[in-house]
């Protein structure tokens, strides 16, 4: 299993825009195969979000990461730098 971490900062006048469309993300990610995906606004940075989710593997990460920070991904136009700003990493568990 691949953890899976998003970071970006969302426009202010874009705030209600973003809210709304992530319900269609949330269930949009439920289609793929995406398991306990969940998302967080900064407590102490508002507009600064955070997604966490987990994938079975590494194709599934480099498929999604193309599908959510690309120039198209539903988000892209309201974050603050535009889809280069929306970071994502993929963590493994250490079995060591």
């Amino acid at each position: 299993m691949i953890k899976v971490f998003m970071e970006y900062k969302i426009l202010e006048e874009h705030r209600a825009h973003y809210l709304q469309a992530m319900k269609q993300v949330a269930e949009s990610m439920e289609e793929q195969q995406v398991t306990h995906f969940q998302y967080f606004e900064g407590a102490d940075q508002p507009l600064l979000f955070v997604e966490m989710f987990d994938v079975d593997s590494m194709d599934e990460y480099e498929r999604l990461k193309a599908w959510r920070c690309g120039k198209d991904s539903v988000i892209s136009n309201w974050v603050q730098g535009g889809s280069a700003k929306i970071h994502m990493w993929a963590f493994k568990e250490i079995t060591e």
